[in-house]
């Protein structure tokens, strides 16, 4: 049975809230390191995609903004203002949620499973990486299928959405008025 949009967006809610719980750890592991601060947008470029389910928090939580909002210019994301700060923080994307940290993911090589690191090149200043413990890095992986799992009972067809393209009011209409369990269907009743 297919769950309404405003019990698939609670449960994305949640998640976002453990997301950030397990991000600020992280961060806080990197200490002095850690260099990510409002206006910081470095990682903030435009073509970034997100999940439907997500652009849909975001239109829902802003839903009448994005007519007095202008996009921030070619290159950078299209949320943000014109200092540089996420217009829609509190419902930013998973992605967002996870940008700056120690990444570590585990790749098959020829000779056997390879464990990569990678940091934003703000926060690996006099950093080592490589020499970070395991519990300061984010896992690349495991967040990334609760994120699939809460999309798909929202759109089973993993729709990706061009977080520019929320500033087209067509696709905003499309968004918040296609619900139930996901893009041309109808909303529960008593959902």
């Amino acid at each position: 049975m297919s769950e309404g949009r405003s019990r698939i967006l609670e449960r994305l809610a949640a998640w976002h809230a453990q997301i950030d719980g397990a991000a600020g750890k992280r961060s806080r592991a990197l200490g002095d390191h850690w260099r990510c601060a409002p206006g910081c947008s470095d990682c903030c470029r435009d073509g970034l995609t997100v999940y439907s389910v997500e652009a849909l928090r975001i239109c829902v939580d802003f839903a009448g903004h994005f007519e007095n909002w202008e996009p921030h210019p070619p290159g950078k994301c299209a949320l943000l203002d014109d200092r540089g700060l996420c217009r829609v923080y509190a419902s930013r994307p998973y992605v967002c949620r996870t940008q700056g940290l120690a990444l570590g993911w585990i790749e098959e090589g020829p000779e056997g499973l390879v464990e990569w690191r990678d940091i934003c090149p703000i926060n690996e200043k006099g950093l080592r990486v490589e020499a970070l413990p395991a519990e300061a890095l984010w896992r690349i992986g495991p967040a990334e299928g609760k994120l699939v799992e809460i999309e798909r009972r929202w759109d089973p067809a993993a729709e990706r959405v061009a977080l520019r393209a929320l500033f087209d009011s067509r696709l905003r209409q499309r968004l918040l008025g296609t619900a139930g369990s996901g893009p041309g269907e109808e909303e529960a009743g008593g959902a």
